[in-house]
């Protein structure tokens, strides 16, 4: 019985609990197993309680009972030597982590493929992955079993989180079966990301601060006060602290990868590959519940499901209405931010031109690499501009190179500019 105790007692003490014993004399012992648990308000509710001790919410209506369940963990801190991962195909979703991890001075890699986030994690180790599931081929439950299988992996043991839209029910359950650490309910709330980030990463990474590092609102929340039926501009305000600067990042990046995502939704359906478009509409919902246009965002989850059960009737009904509603949002967001002197980059066609691209050419095509955060596109993109810029030029964008291969995309991108 010592043995099995022991290993009950360190169970027990891993879930937040604790064990007591009482002794009678030659009467026997009593113990007593107490662990913390957190009751659902509603039997509706499909919250799971893991072994962190907290609960997960799967819903966007469960965002107020997950930040409540997470309050003894502590968003005040910065972890400048942590390194994690994230991996999304939907550029947007990115620079929403991106931006919220700022405050934690964490250095973040931002991967938009599975295919990417393998080949990293055999080079690199990381201290906390983030990863999107449903992404086009591998996926993110592939992606996690090649990382954390991989005889190459320098990552086996290391924690790994999906973020997904699905945390509910049976789902939930199975990502925890096929190995994942743990899960973050889509649309990604900034108190929780932080919360789920102090306590996955290693403590002696992490530096507790005496000043809250909840950003702070420092211009005119213009945002809040848009009156829109496309999008909810309050709740938006809320989601961002406020702060437009953000705001204005993240609508910037849905438009320019919407101008990408209509003609790629068209041809995957014409090209019957039904599989892929429930992929990219779940990519287009999720994105849409971000920005909270939330109408929309239901509007696309049909059509996620309709691909999902192979209901093509309903895509072909529904295409041409579908994608012009997709058109009204992005002209409703670029009307958006022209109005406030922001103009929206637009996609570089890499079709035609001279065989001979022009420097001015390859830098945009450069910077909307760095954009999506294709590395390996910048890259050779950006090796090609090696050879093109003039000799005094070539110390500069070797520079711009080096910090490319580095993954400091805003120091890349600084120097393309100022090129």
């Amino acid at each position: 019985m010592g043995l099995g105790l022991a290993i009950t007692k360190d169970f027990v003490e891993a879930m937040g609990g604790s064990v007591s014993v009482s002794s009678i004399y030659g009467a026997g012992s009593t113990f007593i197993v107490t662990v913390p648990q957190f009751k659902a308000e509603s039997s509706g509710n499909f919250s799971t309680v893991n072994m962190s001790g907290y609960i997960a919410a799967g819903t966007q209506n469960d965002n107020k009972e997950q930040v409540a369940s997470l309050a003894g963990i502590s968003t005040s801190f910065i972890a400048p030597e942590a390194q994690i991962l994230a991996v999304d195909d939907n550029n947007s979703n990115l620079v929403v982590i991106r931006e919220f991890l700022k405050s934690t001075k964490v250095n973040v890699d931002l991967v938009t493929s599975g295919s990417e986030a393998i080949e990293l994690c055999n080079s690199k180790a990381y201290n906390l992955i983030l990863m999107d599931h449903m992404m086009p081929e591998p996926d993110g439950i592939e992606t996690m079993h090649r990382i954390k299988e991989g005889i190459s992996s320098l990552n086996r043991t290391t924690p790994v989180l999906v973020l997904t839209a699905n945390a509910v029910g049976d789902c939930r359950k199975k990502y925890l079966e096929e190995g994942f650490d743990d899960y973050l309910s889509k649309p990604v709330i900034r108190e929780v990301l932080l919360k789920m980030i102090r306590y996955y990463i290693n403590p002696k990474l992490v530096t507790e601060v005496t000043e809250p590092t909840e950003a702070v609102a420092v211009d005119a929340p213009d945002a809040v006060i848009e009156k829109s039926s496309i999008i909810d501009f309050e709740e938006l305000g809320k989601r961002f602290d406020s702060q437009n600067s953000v705001i204005n990042m993240v609508l910037s990046e849905c438009v320019t990868e919407g101008e990408k995502k209509i003609p790629l939704l068209r041809q995957v359906y014409e090209d019957k590959d039904i599989a892929r478009y429930a992929v990219e509409a779940h990519g287009v919902k999720g994105v849409m519940a971000s920005i909270c246009a939330n109408d929309f965002s239901e509007r696309a989850k049909k059509h996620e499901f309709a691909g999902k059960e192979n209901r093509v009737d309903f895509i072909e009904e529904d295409i041409d209405g579908f994608l012009e509603e997709y058109r009204e949002v992005l002209d409703y967001i670029t009307e958006y931010l022209k109005k406030r002197g922001i103009m929206v980059k637009k996609p570089v066609s890499v079709a035609g031109g001279d065989s001979t691209e022009s420097v001015e050419r390859l830098t945009a095509l450069a910077e909307e690499a760095l954009d999506e955060f294709d590395a390996d596109k910048a890259l050779k993109i950006i090796d090609k501009l090696l050879k093109a810029v003039p000799e005094d030029k070539r110390a500069k964008v070797e520079e711009i190179r080096a910090y490319a291969d580095d993954f400091q995309y805003d120091l890349a991108k600084d120097g393309l500019e100022k090129l």
